[in-house]
């Protein structure tokens, strides 16, 4: 039969046809129980019941159960929450709960039901919950233009909830490619506000969730008519409309020699993606001449500021104050001898004064030399 439980519909196993109404009781009353606070929910239903909104859809939230009833579900799920409380993602409880089972089914013989969902339906759910909540956070109805403060802004605060997302304990107990996925999507946004987004190659190459990442981040393009920007009647145009008018605007200026702005070519480089390749390959060429034009112009600009003044300066009289000083009274030359005596004694000052050397006596030198070279002076004989 095919049941619902947790506002999704899945298949049930019954036994025979007997048990239908019994099975179709328990599944009610069990969200009943949940959605009122009368029994601790179990974590992927806590996860589920959160992306809901809080409360399960078409299930009363106020309920009076007997206890006779209630108290073989309340126990059944004290033994499976301690059966999982050290589990850090699904597949680990689902392992552990596989163990469990006997036990619970002694308490609670309608668990299965539970565990039968959680096990079939609960991973895609919660898989498909998270990368809608990454979707959904880079939403904006408001125009952003091409203003980049408002644009880093807006990029800014869909990061922050993607991260939030990210770090969710829903995240952290699926599987690991989940992870990678929203963390993917966390980079997109990133390149974005960073102005070094990816080619349009990559986009083809990614699944179909970072697709849709893409197309969300498209939106925060918008371009307004020269003129139009504050007139409600006409409308802004919004990814790649917003691209092709924007390329149509710098074509017009490269045709009529406008000088252009790098601050305008940082809009090209944070869509990269809605660019085509030939038109991408463009695009990066003249932002690199551009920088080069304006890294020659700030070099000239510094040689002309470090050249000297001008030479018709430094001719000019002398000023009204150095006029007026008096002159030094001048000296008379020094006559060659009392030059040359000068010169000698400021070259005796200025050089050390050397060190004579005394004369070493014969015998000192042939002691000296027996002591180093005994057989070369054995053989030395001496003249008489």
């Amino acid at each position: 039969m095919t049941g619902t439980y947790l506002g999704q519909k899945y298949g049930v196993n019954v036994p025979n046809l007997n048990e239908v109404p019994s099975v179709m009781f328990q599944l009610y009353l069990r969200q009943t129980l949940m959605n009122s606070g009368l029994i601790h929910a179990m974590p992927w239903e806590e996860h589920i019941k959160k992306a809901l909104g809080g409360t399960i859809p078409g299930v009363s939230e106020v309920a009076r159960v007997d206890a006779t009833i209630m108290r073989n579900i309340a126990d059944g799920r004290e033994v499976a929450l301690a059966a999982i409380r050290d589990c850090t993602s699904y597949s680990d409880m689902a392992r552990e709960l596989r163990l469990a089972r006997d036990t619970i089914k002694e308490i609670d013989s309608y668990f299965y039901l539970e565990f039968d969902f959680f096990c079939n339906e609960v991973p895609g759910l919660i898989e498909t919950f998270l990368f809608a909540d990454a979707v959904k956070a880079l939403s904006t109805n408001e125009p952003v233009g091409t203003d980049a403060e408002m644009l880093v802004s807006r990029g800014e605060q869909a990061y922050k909830l993607i991260a939030g997302i990210s770090a969710s304990a829903e995240a952290r107990y699926s599987l690991p490619t989940v992870g990678k996925a929203i963390t993917g999507a966390m980079l997109i946004v990133k390149s974005m506000i960073d102005g070094e987004s990816v080619v349009a190659k990559a986009v083809q190459a990614s699944s179909e969730f970072h697709k849709k990442i893409y197309e969300a981040c498209s939106n925060y393009l918008v371009y307004f008519k020269p003129g139009t920007a504050t007139s409600s009647a006409t409308k802004p145009v919004r990814a790649s409309a917003a691209m092709a008018a924007l390329l149509k605007q710098l074509e017009q200026d490269l045709t009529e020699c406008k000088a252009i702005d790098l601050g305008c070519l940082k809009v090209f480089r944070q869509f990269r993606w809605l660019l085509s390749p030939s038109e991408d390959a463009r695009i990066q060429k003249l932002i690199v001449e551009e920088r080069r034009k304006r890294q020659n112009m700030l070099e000239t600009h510094m040689i002309k500021d470090a050249q000297p003044g001008d030479p018709a300066l430094t001719d000019a009289p002398p000023s009204a104050a150095a006029a007026a000083a008096p002159a030094a009274p001048s000296r008379p030359a020094p006559s060659s001898d009392v030059a040359a005596k000068s010169s000698k004694a400021a070259k005796t000052e200025t050089e050390p004064p050397k060190k004579k050397l005394k004369p070493v006596a014969s015998d000192v030198i042939d002691d000296r030399m027996k002591l180093f070279m005994p057989k070369w002076m054995a053989g030395q004989t001496k003249p008489e």
